[in-house]
Order: C-alpha cells, then sequence, then structure tokens
C-alpha cells in the first residue's frame, strides 16, 4: 500500500436543459416548446471582473486599426462569442441525447441593479462605469485564444482534425505555478490572466523574451527591500503573486537590472504562505488598463526601434521591441509630485527632483511615468538573494 496524491482543479463543462412546465390545462406558461440546452463551464478565476475583452478589442484589434499593432507578442484579446466553434457534443442530458449547439452568458451580480438608459450611456465604451460587478461571464469575457486556453479550450475526435469543437479536456489547470507562467507570457488571456512579463522578462530566452503588453504598476508587482522605492520607505512590499518587481541598482559602479528569475520564483510557496494578494487587481478597469496600453504604445514608438531579430523596423513595436519597462507608476503631471518608485536617487545627480518634481513637468493631466531599459544580454549574474538575477542596463524614462 502506497499514498499517492490527487489533483482536483475543478474545470469541468456540461449541458444545462430547461424544465419546461405545464399548467393544469396541459399548455405551456410563457416558454417556448423547444428550448436547446445551453453549454455550461465551471472555469479559472477571473483576475479582472471588471475588465471585459471586447473592450480591449476596440483598442488592440479593432477595424480600421494599423494592421500590425497588438501589443501582444503572445496570445491576444479575441473573445470566446467570435470563435464560432460548436460546444462539446459529448455532452449529453439525462433525458436527451440531441446534438449541442449552444452556448450562453451567465451573469452574476452583487446587488440590486440599475441598468443606465440609452441616453446617458453606450455598453461599447469602456471608459464608462459598467454599473455591475460580475464574477465572470461567457462567452463576451472568456477568451478564443487556445494555448491550450484559460477559460475553455477546443478539442477534436482525431489528431490533426480541422473538425474541433469547445473542450474543457486538455484545459490549462489554474494552479499557481501554471498562472506564474501565463503572467509571464504578457498576459496571453488578456482580460482574465495577469500581465507579469516586466517581471520575469530578463529570465526568459532571449529570442522568446516577451515584453510586457498591458503593464502592472510597481506596486501591484511589489517593491524589494533594496530597490529605489524600498530604500525610500525603509521596508519591502509583495505583489500581487507575492514575488517582487524589477528595480536598478548600482553595482560597482555600474547601472544593472535586478529582476525575478520565472524559474526560481516560487508561487507555489508564495501562495501556502498567504501572500496571494487578487485585490491588487480586482478593481482594475477596462478603461485603466487601455489607458497603460496606450502610453506604452507611444513610448515605444518613440523610443530607437530595437525589436526581436528580425523585427528590426516591423510595426508591431508594442509586441516585439527589446525594450524592458522596468518602472511605472501613475502620475498627475503639473498638480503633484511625482513618486519616483522606479528611479535611484543617485540616477542622475543626487535626487531624482529632475523627474519626481511637477514643476519639471513637460506635460499636463494624468498620466504614467515609464522607466525604460536596454539591456546587455551577455552579462547576466545571480544577485546573491538566490531567486533573483542581475543583468547590465541603459535607461531611459518615458512620459
Amino acid at each position: 500500500m502506497y499514498q499517492s496524491p490527487l489533483f482536483e482543479d475543478s474545470i469541468c463543462e456540461g449541458k444545462v436543459n430547461a424544465q419546461i412546465l405545464f399548467d393544469h390545462k396541459g399548455e405551456l406558461k410563457g416558454l417556448y416548446t423547444e428550448c436547446l440546452p445551453a453549454y455550461s463551464i465551471v472555469t479559472a478565476p477571473d483576475f479582472f471582473p471588471q475588465v471585459d475583452n471586447f473592450d480591449l478589442v476596440e483598442f488592440d484589434v479593432a477595424p480600421g486599426k494599423i494592421a500590425g499593432k497588438s501589443n501582444f507578442y503572445e496570445g491576444g484579446v479575441a473573445s470566446l462569442a467570435t470563435a464560432r466553434l460548436t460546444p462539446n457534443p459529448k455532452l449529453f442530458a439525462v433525458n436527451t441525447l440531441s446534438d449541442n449547439q449552444t452556448y450562453t452568458a451567465v451573469l452574476s451580480q452583487k446587488s440590486k441593479v440599475t441598468m443606465p438608459s440609452s441616453q446617458s450611456t453606450k455598453f461599447n465604451n469602456p471608459a464608462l462605469p459598467k454599473g455591475y460587478i460580475v464574477s465572470g461571464f461567457l462567452p463576451d469575457v472568456a477568451s478564443s485564444v487556445f494555448a491550450p486556453g484559460w477559460d475553455v479550450t477546443y478539442s477534436a475526435d482525431k489528431p490533426g482534425s480541422t473538425d474541433v469543437y469547445l473542450s474543457t479536456e486538455g484545459l490549462g489547470s489554474p494552479f499557481v505555478e501554471d498562472m506564474k507562467l501565463c503572467a509571464a507570457s504578457n498576459g496571453m488571456w488578456p482580460a482574465s490572466s495577469p500581465d507579469s512579463a516586466r517581471t520575469y522578462q530578463g529570465a526568459l530566452d532571449r529570442d522568446y523574451r516577451n515584453p510586457t503588453a498591458i503593464p502592472l504598476l510597481d506596486d501591484e508587482l511589489g517593491f524589494h527591500k533594496h530597490s529605489p522605492a524600498g530604500l525610500k520607505m525603509d521596508k519591502e512590499t509583495f505583489g500581487w503573486d507575492g514575488v517582487q518587481g524589477p528595480f536598478m541598482e548600482n553595482i560597482d559602479g555600474m547601472w544593472v537590472i535586478n529582476f525575478a528569475d520565472v524559474g526560481r520564483a516560487d508561487v507555489v510557496q508564495n501562495a501556502l504562505d498567504g501572500n496571494l494578494d487578487m485585490s491588487k487587481l480586482r478593481t482594475l478597469t477596462s478603461a485603466e488598463l487601455i489607458s497603460r496600453m496606450t502610453c506604452l504604445r507611444r513610448c515605444i514608438e518613440y523610443l530607437p526601434k530595437s525589436n526581436f531579430n528580425t523585427h528590426q523596423k516591423d510595426g508591431r513595436m508594442p509586441a516585439f521591441t527589446r525594450w524592458w519597462l522596468i518602472s511605472a507608476e501613475p502620475v498627475h503631471f503639473g498638480k503633484d509630485d511625482a513618486q519616483g518608485w522606479g528611479i535611484p536617487a543617485n540616477l542622475v545627480g543626487t535626487d531624482t527632483k529632475w523627474v519626481t518634481d511637477k514643476s519639471n513637468a513637460k506635460v499636463s493631466g494624468k498620466g504614467y511615468l515609464y522607466v525604460i531599459v536596454d539591456v546587455n544580454d551577455k552579462n547576466v549574474s545571480w544577485d546573491g538573494f538566490g531567486r533573483r538575477r542581475i543583468e547590465l542596463t541603459k535607461c531611459m524614462c518615458a512620459r
């Protein structure tokens, strides 16, 4: 006899049939005589309940946009509603074996909801509040990027067959280590999975170094105790995944980037220690993420065209650039001083006022302060903390 652990991930699929009720005269009570079963999915956790794929599609791959301008090197923003695949035909109900050709959206609400009038707002405007809080719904929010898939994936009866259908068979399970790898791939499912690509960018293979697509801010990724912010606050914090973001430091007169190694960052242990904090992400909206993407795209367009391999001068700069975003913070330029969390005090002169003082702002209004670097791949070494590495760099600040 021996003991063996069993992993159960609670992801499943099924068919939902409506029960048609008759009155005492045998007549229908407000239902059609033919009710088709609906495809039902119990799916992976949604880290962004206020973000819809449809909203991001409006920004990233909407008709009329310049071809190849997607921010995403891996995955994309297409929603399940655009997949047009048949739900799993193998599912059956107790009282029928009829083909299942439908799948539907299931909504949930926190409290009573007053739907906005058509005169006051439009649902397709991601800058406006939704008026409701959801835990996840299909098919508008689920992704149709299947690699293998976060909410749902596809399957086929024979290897290599093009006759595919929606299924949870082969779905990537939402255990935390898989969650880490999805996040390191710039949020392949951007309305569901966080984008922590900039946390691990230096640890990835040179030809497969995913840049960030939707930047998470410094406080969402966590401050290392030796980072400029950690030194200023005299403490350290941890990000949504219990890891800490990259930061710039000076070692022996040379500027380097200190970053988490994707192979050694132990998110499983962070979960067991209670260091996962999803509250850092759950209030983010589509409008907020789109603002971050827009700022990143504009910054990359103004920087030298330093891209992956054959993609020199390629139009898809946000997706293929080798520039590394190592610090991001919100700023109200001209009104408030910036914190300068990612800028060492001795980077230029003896303080950060040249970039943080509101009187030095070259632009006005709400935006972001991004610190973007170029790295030297030939000089990477462990920094002595066990799970982090350092890499030589050159720095640029963008606003």
